[in-house]
């Protein structure tokens, strides 16, 4: 197989894989998620601010919540006096949201909208509720008040409505439908959706694409009851706002990426060319033992883990792979001191923050914890707060000239 066949298997396997579990293709109201006319239970619509610092932000119904959050100008849009059901399920969906990130560093609060209803088997009453695009928000909650807000980039910047790539690749796969839709599009927005639904679903024959974004639908209490009245798949005027990662999204754009560079230039891949092209027939030479006196290890090691780091001296790049328990921790926290004591630059970085804290734990261990500085939550705790920043990269700047941190303190 050559390089192109390799990234294209790949990805419909990743498909394969994404189609069968990811909750962007069933995006109902649950544990995480709420429809978002529910949240205005008992909220009179068109009813005045109850101070003059909110009546700004102040909403009263579904229309003007997504109005307000989904223009090409986004405003805060706030709840006022919500019943205590709402405050209670956004005060879980924020929690949910906060853990997504505090984990993984990526951020899963979304606006499904608009959704689409695609019948599976009718027999079995199954089908698929997808939001086509997901508008990126943050979310505040205090007893009498409820706030949204579009997300911002590190420049201020609003961010970008992210269409559903995993439904346009699971209507491809399985109906062979291609939705018109590429990453170079023109920002969607509250005032073009309607244009924009339409020319993305123009190949898509079946479907019923007329939907008014001045009325919002509530969404049936029971899944079942879908099938009552909707028998095509169909784009409702319906919105889901809560939980939604992203998993493999990311990556399926990645791919599509590299399959275009490939064609244009096999050459530029970065270091997957070490992966993807067949190397040179003569293998890397086997790294030398170094002297006792030139070895820095941290933690003890076996034979196997410490040729792997003089490996890691010579060669360019070094894939370790083993089982649970096998020493690939104490493997990186020995690499890590390794080059440590050589005066290089080490960068970590890992999928998970629990991983960052068995290594951050480990280098404590050996008392090299004072050379490392963890960055947890980059986009919203370091960007976010300029002060913060300075004090970032005064300590980066820090660890990398030790003797300035002694001469200040």
């Amino acid at each position: 197989m050559n390089a192109i066949e390799i990234l294209t298997d790949h990805r419909r396997h990743l498909i394969q894989r994404l189609v069968s579990r990811s909750p962007l293709l069933k995006f109902l109201p649950g544990a995480h998620r709420e429809d978002i006319c529910e949240l205005f239970k008992d909220i009179t619509p068109d009813t005045p601010a109850l101070t003059k610092d909110s009546r700004e932000d102040a909403v009263t119904t579904p229309e003007s919540m997504l109005r307000y959050l989904l223009k090409s100008n986004p405003r805060p849009a706030a709840i006022l006096n919500p019943a205590k059901s709402a405050v209670a399920k956004c005060r879980k969906i924020r929690q949910q949201g906060e853990e997504h990130r505090h984990n993984t560093g990526q951020n899963s609060l979304y606006i499904g909208y608009p959704l689409i209803f695609t019948p599976i088997e009718r027999e079995r009453k199954r089908f698929l509720l997808a939001p086509l695009f997901l508008w990126p928000i943050s979310c505040h909650v205090a007893m009498r008040k409820i706030s949204f807000n579009r997300l911002k980039d590190e420049d201020s910047g609003t961010l970008d409505a992210q269409f559903n790539r995993i439904f346009q690749a699971r209507l491809k796969r399985e109906e062979g439908i291609q939705l018109k839709w590429n990453n170079e599009e023109e920002d969607v927005t509250y005032d073009n959706l309607t244009e924009q639904v339409r020319r993305i679903l123009q190949h898509w024959s079946e479907c019923e694409k007329d939907f008014d974004p001045g009325v919002t639908d509530s969404l049936p209490s029971s899944p079942k009851n879908y099938f009552l009245t909707l028998t095509h798949p169909k784009v409702l005027s319906s919105a889901v706002i809560g939980h939604g990662p992203f998993k493999g999204q990311a990556l399926l754009d990645d791919l599509d990426q590299l399959e275009s560079q490939l064609q244009q230039n096999p050459e530029n891949c970065g270091v997957l060319k070490y992966f993807l092209f067949q190397r040179d027939s003569n293998p890397e030479p086997q790294a030398r033992e170094p002297s006792e006196n030139a070895k820095w290890l941290a933690n003890d090691s076996d034979h196997s883990q410490e040729s792997a780091i003089w490996q890691a001296r010579e060669s360019c790049l070094t894939v370790l792979q083993g089982p649970p328990g096998t020493g690939k921790s104490q493997t990186i926290v020995n690499l890590i001191a390794d080059a440590l004591a050589q005066k290089k630059n080490v960068l970590v970085v890992c999928q998970k923050r629990a991983a960052l804290d068995v290594i951050k734990k480990r280098l404590d261990g050996v008392n090299l914890g004072d050379l490392v500085e963890l960055i947890d939550d980059l986009t919203v705790t370091v960007l976010s707060k300029p002060s913060e920043q300075l004090k970032m990269m005064k300590t980066i700047c820090q660890l990398k000239n030790p003797s300035e941190k002694t001469n200040g303190r």
